[in-house]
């Protein structure tokens, strides 16, 4: 399914090859000097599916942390960032198209559950894990589950939660939508924590999702947050209803001049989020949104 090598000195869990070489060009990537060797490592990392329990941890790890950019001001691009998340994506599509059982047999050393706790060890290796538990779907446990819902409850570190959630929502509704109710709960909504806002809004949209008749006036409600990762929550959110896009394109498109701003980076992440909801509104057909993005 993934393609053998005639060289190898490995086998992956599923017994194909892996070719040589991994662990230097994963070495490569943590710690070269060199831009172009680390972005080149990346890309070929991300060719290598049956290789994907030994690379993702550290493409994950670089997709945020590397920090070389190219350009000036408001034009620089993070080349190994961006190999890197392209790597991550590709591997989800070569892992997906292989069936669930091999996949999950493959990414199964990144589960296990010393690295889905909070204590001890590193967000990367957290995140990893969630990434990984996507590809479990009806063979995903109730520990499992239980151990990234807690993520999305109290890891400190935002980009875990966003992992966990990702994975989350890949999986079976029926098993994971009774698990993530009560993040929905209208309490939820009254609560002032970052944290809680934004788990409240997207797990409310799951659950409308998987109704004839969705109602998402309380995700709407949240486009006007005093929260800035709540109202970039509630547009990304938004943005899995393309049969609502008559009502929510002219919401989402005034996100332009949000002025909500995040410190580090420097980046609108609310104004991000309008382009890439409406970019994603278009692709399934809304004309609304091409009209906004023109």
């Amino acid at each position: 399914m993934f393609g053998c090598c005639s060289k190898s000195n490995a086998l992956s869990p599923r017994g194909t090859a892996i070719p040589e070489g991994i662990a230097e060009k994963v070495e490569t990537l943590k710690s070269s000097p060199s831009l172009e060797g680390r972005k080149e490592a990346a890309e070929e990392l991300g060719k290598i599916p049956q290789a994907a329990h030994l690379s993702v941890p550290t493409l994950v790890q670089k997709s945020r942390e590397d920090d070389t950019f190219v350009g000036k001001y408001d034009d620089r691009t993070y080349p190994v960032r961006e190999a890197c998340l392209a790597s991550l994506e590709g591997l989800a599509k070569a892992l997906t198209s292989v069936g669930e059982g091999a996949a999950s047999a493959v990414v199964k050393p990144l589960t296990d559950p010393s690295k889905l706790s909070a204590e001890g060890t590193e967000w990367y290796d957290r995140a990893a894990a969630c990434w990984a538990l996507a590809f479990f779907g009806k063979a995903i446990t109730k520990e499992q589950i239980d151990a990234m819902i807690a993520l999305v409850e109290k890891d400190e570190d935002l980009d875990v939660t966003r992992y966990a959630r990702a994975a989350l929502e890949q999986l079976p509704p029926s098993i994971v939508h009774p698990a993530i109710a009560a993040f929905a709960a209208e309490a939820k909504f009254e609560e002032s924590e970052e944290r809680v806002l934004v788990a409240a809004v997207w797990a409310l949209g799951c659950l409308q999702q998987a109704q004839a008749e969705p109602d998402v006036s309380k995700i709407i409600e949240n486009l006007d947050d005093g929260n800035t990762l709540v109202r970039r929550e509630a547009v990304l959110t938004l943005a899995k209803f393309p049969q609502l896009a008559a009502t929510t394109v002219p919401l989402i498109d005034k996100k332009y001049l949000d002025n909500g701003q995040d410190f580090f980076s420097q980046a609108y992440p609310v104004r991000e989020a309008r382009l890439v909801a409406l970019q994603k509104l278009a692709e399934a057909g809304s004309e609304e949104a091409k009209e906004a993005l023109e």
